[in-house]
């Protein structure tokens, strides 16, 4: 099990503390990620790092709750997803 989780259909507004909150609830957060693109703009998706694989699961648990406006999707990142 990974421990490297990928967020998508976040809004344009979410910021990466806004995923901390949001996965700080159900376990440890390690780390954050929302990629920018060539222009600086937040992507529609973003990676959260959990402590420890129960936190991982049940941040899976996740998939299909609101964030903001935004129903999001989550699942384990896959290891050819980079940052």
């Amino acid at each position: 099990m990974s421990l490297k989780l990928h967020v998508s259909n976040l809004s344009n507004s979410t910021r990466e503390s806004d995923l901390v909150n949001a996965f700080n609830n159900i376990g440890l957060v390690m780390s954050v990620l929302i990629p920018k693109d060539a222009k600086g703009n937040p992507k529609n998706y973003g990676f959260v790092n959990m402590g420890t694989p129960e936190g991982a699961q049940a941040g899976i648990k996740l998939n299909g709750t609101m964030l903001g406006e935004r129903q999001i999707a989550v699942r384990e990142a896959t290891e050819t997803e980079n940052d």
